[in-house]
């Protein structure tokens, strides 16, 4: 019997989902006044800032442009109705009678690009819509094209190592050590269609140490040069060791949209760890977006999109022993951003905490404190802004991170400033470091050696 059902569900199951594809275009046909006239019909598929899946179809019978969207994840579904001419898109999104966004989009021969925005242009996405033959009634996975890797190599003649992030659109970030120096650098920047890159090398104080440019060749870096502030350039070459996948949950519909991206490894224990929180997080956006919906009326065009929640991952180290980083946290109903430390023992399976670093019975809260304090006095940002100064003198150093030569401090986000970050070198913290059971001894070897 169960053979039977199996049988009839693998022969049963695409009928149905050619017949909800024939009635999409059905359905895009109604919308016209005269569906004979109608030139051609088109389905696409694509992502909305990189992240929510969503299906169009759209016909055209010489004059006028209409058809429909749809979220795949929530199901939610708009009419589109507007003018094509000279391949520029124009269509206003609507809900019913009500008009709740607009799209304005240029036609390539692969797809549609361009940006949706809604009624009054403050919150808006850009869009990468991919011809294809059929209706598409199911989401991609939203972290299939997202990646983080673990490259090791040389910028001539120095040994340098670089964690590079690929998010959403294409954009990169990650950090560069170079061994020489014993320091770490951020890099930010984006790769074009064609896999092209350039990432600005700046430090802890946005001071820029130059630029690192190359091209993708899949998981290869090619043609890369580093390129100081003085433009004097110097051959990189780099090989990847590591490839680590990107987890993301997504969700939008008329009314709220969330998601969250971050790394997973093949450890069990830290996965769980990181499942949990952000299983946490979900349900919290959830548990928001439902109580307005309850409150408000939620087809009306200033409610769309309106309920907004995004958190996203910055690794400062990853290797065989251990991962670090923040998960940053931030939403539309919230004023302040929220920061959550990833420290984890991926050979012990446990959270790091100062007190698995620092000597037992070691109040190291005082000892950091006045260490961040010297050090955030000799920089030009502290010595040449009053409000700077203002805002920092009353702001706490409340998160650690773990880089290959020392702990770094950083404080909660701030729209000005951003979010200021001290580093103390693995020499400054010998002497109230743990000899033994400290999950980065492997760490403060190697900057002895």
């Amino acid at each position: 019997m169960m053979r039977s059902l199996l049988y009839a569900c693998f022969f049963v199951f695409p009928f149905l989902l050619q017949a909800q594809a024939e009635s999409e275009v059905e359905r895009v046909k109604a919308m016209f006044d005269k569906p004979s006239r109608i030139e051609w019909v088109q389905h696409y598929k694509g992502r909305i800032d990189d992240v929510n899946d969503i299906a169009v179809t759209l016909a055209y019978d010489g004059k006028n442009c209409k058809g429909q969207m749809t979220y795949l994840r929530s199901k939610e579904q708009f009419d589109l109705e507007g003018s094509l001419q000279k391949k520029q898109l124009l269509l206003k999104e609507k809900s019913g009678k009500e008009i709740t966004g607009y799209i304005r989009a240029a036609v390539q021969p692969e797809g549609i690009v361009g940006e949706w925005h809604n009624v009054d242009q403050s919150i808006g996405g850009l869009f990468h819509l991919h011809a294809v033959e059929k209706a598409i009634q199911f989401p991609s996975y939203c972290g299939d094209n997202k990646w983080i890797h673990l490259y090791k190599g040389v910028i001539t003649p120095y040994e340098s190592n670089l964690l590079l992030q690929k998010e959403s659109n294409n954009m990169l970030r990650g950090v560069l050590f170079i061994r020489r120096e014993n320091k770490s650098y951020a890099v930010n920047g984006q790769a074009d269609a064609y896999g092209r890159f350039s990432l600005r090398i700046t430090d802890l104080e946005n001071k820029p140490k130059g630029e690192l440019k190359g091209q993708f060749q899949k998981d290869k870096l090619v043609d890369l040069q580093f390129i100081n502030t003085n433009q004097y350039v110097k051959k990189a070459i780099f090989r990847l060791v590591e490839a680590l996948p990107v987890a993301c949950v997504e969700f939008a519909d008329y009314v709220s949209s969330y998601d969250i991206t971050y790394p997973k490894t093949s450890h069990v224990a830290y996965n769980r760890w990181m499942d949990e929180l952000t299983e946490d997080w979900v349900a919290k956006c959830r548990s928001y977006s439902q109580e307005v919906k309850k409150l408000n009326d939620t087809r009306q065009p200033d409610m769309r999109a309106s309920i907004r929640s995004f958190a996203w991952s910055d690794l400062d180290l990853y290797d065989s022993q251990l991962i670090s980083g923040l998960l940053t946290m931030n939403s539309s109903w919230s004023t302040s951003i929220k920061t959550h430390v990833i420290n984890f023992d991926l050979v012990k399976g446990k959270e790091i905490k100062l007190e698995d670093i620092f000597k037992e019975n070691f109040n190291h809260k005082p000892f950091v404190d006045h260490y961040i304090q010297s050090r955030l006095k000799k920089t030009a940002l502290y010595k040449n802004n009053k409000d700077f100064r203002k805002w920092i003198d009353g702001t706490a150093f409340s998160y650690f991170t773990i880089r290959q030569e020392g702990l770094c401090f950083s404080t909660d986000f701030n729209a000005i400033y951003g979010q200021q970050r001290i580093l103390i070198s693995f020499e400054a913290l010998a002497p109230y470091m743990r000899k033994k059971e400290n999950p980065i001894a492997h760490l403060y070897q190697q900057t002895e050696g």
